[in-house]
Parts: C-alpha cells; sequence; structure tokens
C-alpha cells in the first residue's frame, strides 16, 4: 500500500492545518486502516436515542455531525480524484450547512450510518492505495485555493478525527 507522509505547509490552505495536525499517525494510511475498525466501534458505543441530540439548539444533531463526516469525505475524496486525474478546472467548494439541510438524517438509524461510513472508507482507502507515487504532488484549485493531492487524505483524516473528538466531549 502506498505511503502518503504528511505533506508541507504549502501544500495545503493555512486553514487546514489544525486538522491535518490533528491526525494521531504519522502515516495517513495507517490511520485509515486502523480506522476501519476504530471508528465503527466508536460510533456503535453511541445509544440510538441520541441521534437527534444536539448540545445546544444552533448546534448539528449527532446524525447530523456523523453525515457531515461522511459528506466532507465523499467531497474531499472526489477531489482526490480529480487532481490524481490531471484535472485543471478549479473545483467547487462546498457549503455545509446547505448539505446538512439537505441530507435530511431525521430518519436515518445508527446502523445506515455506519454502513455508509464503511463504505465510504473502503472507497477512500482504495482510492488512495492504488494512486501511482508521482501523482502526490500534482496540484489543483478547491475551493478557491491551490493544494496539492498529497494533503487530501490528511485533511479527510483530520477532519473526521476532529469531529469524532467533537461528539466525544460535547455530545455523548
Amino acid at each position: 500500500m502506498m505511503r502518503i507522509s504528511l505533506p508541507e505547509p504549502d501544500a495545503y490552505p493555512e486553514y487546514y492545518r489544525s486538522y491535518i495536525q490533528a491526525v494521531p499517525d504519522d502515516e495517513v494510511m495507517s490511520y485509515f486502516v486502523q480506522s476501519q475498525s476504530a471508528v465503527p466501534e466508536f460510533l456503535r458505543q453511541i445509544p440510538e436515542e441520541k441521534l437527534g441530540y444536539a448540545y445546544r439548539e444552533d448546534k448539528w444533531t449527532v446524525a447530523e455531525v456523523i453525515q457531515h463526516i461522511l459528506d466532507t469525505e465523499r467531497v474531499f475524496a472526489y477531489r482526490g480524484l480529480c487532481i490524481a486525474r490531471g484535472e485543471q478546472k478549479p473545483l467547487p467548494g462546498f457549503d455545509q450547512d446547505l448539505y446538512n439541510r439537505n441530507a435530511e438524517t431525521s430518519h436515518r438509524t445508527l446502523h445506515s450510518l455506519i454502513d455508509e461510513w464503511t463504505g465510504i472508507r473502503h472507497a477512500t482507502i482504495s482510492l488512495f492505495a492504488h494512486l501511482p507515487d508521482d501523482c502526490l504532488n500534482y496540484a489543483g484549485h478547491a475551493a478557491g485555493y491551490p493544494i496539492r493531492l498529497i494533503a487530501i487524505p490528511w485533511i479527510i483524516a483530520g477532519h473526521e478525527y476532529h469531529h469524532l473528538n467533537v461528539l466525544r466531549e460535547r455530545y455523548l
């Protein structure tokens, strides 16, 4: 499996630094592989009745936070695919609040969210594990900023890690 080491700070917008630095492994593919058991195990500990809980009126529910993790991984994996294949057109940003409003998470079960997470993670691992070694430094533009492919899996992992900690600390 391809090793994807920590990207240099010039490979991504400053906004993502905290996510990238939050990844607890020194190699992102290791994080992805261990997460295949650790994340579903963590999510299974959430009581089903907590899915609709938000710790404040203006905050997302537990289900919405999980859906946001799923949506973000999909968006960033797509960006990674585009850059890996040489796309030079600017890739759009996404409005996380709009996505959240349109996700309709009130009908979701914990099992369905975990099942979806498992499929997305498998696809993300497969995408990044099979890239040609020389494409990690390919550059593109996403959400109005230059970004190199090497940073994208780190952003996916760090974003997830951040939100799982938010769930632990503020919701459960």
